[in-house]
């Protein structure tokens, strides 16, 4: 399960393409200076797009859940660290319970989400095997309609999202 946009607001959160590309004119080709305080100001902040009693009933269809998160692309080692910092106490204080009964990886900005490649691995829970691969039993929970394509499982959009 993915965390931006799937069960986080982050792409309605105020700015939030200029907090990741340092407030530039064309965000999408280029990157300022990014403030890593900023970026971690906005994932502490951002909201939950589900109630914590409905994905925990969702992700309790399943035999584990894991979230799979990246930091923003072109992250500086500390953007990456204050993205990672505030993703982990974003899920304390919002779904605590996919910390304490699922597993958490955070990478580097990749082009899916079909295996862990150890060299983008910027956090991993304890209890997620370093050598993860999807198979085509396992499910991807994403708004990300490339990852959903790319994704050798099954696919689906978050239910609690109105999509189009």
């Amino acid at each position: 399960m993915d965390m931006d946009g799937t069960i986080a607001d982050t792409y309605n959160y105020p700015d939030w393409t200029g907090i990741l590309r340092g407030h530039v004119n064309d965000p999408w080709k280029h990157c300022g200076k990014v403030n890593p305080k900023e970026v971690y100001k906005m994932f502490c902040n951002v909201k939950p797009l589900v109630e914590p009693d409905v994905l925990q009933e969702f992700c309790n269809q399943w035999p584990e859940t894991i979230v799979y998160s990246m930091t923003p692309w072109d992250a500086t080692p500390e953007v990456e660290q204050a993205t990672i910092r505030a993703k982990l106490q974003w899920l304390y204080k919002h779904f605590p319970f996919l910390l304490e009964n699922h597993k958490l990886v955070i990478t580097r900005q990749k082009q899916e989400k079909n295996f862990i490649q150890q060299e983008y691995v910027l956090y991993r829970s304890l209890s997620l095997n370093p050598d993860w691969k999807a198979t085509p039993d396992d499910t991807l929970v994403d708004d990300n309609k490339l990852f959903l394509e790319s994704f050798i499982g099954k696919k689906m959009l978050p239910p609690w999202l109105k999509n189009e």
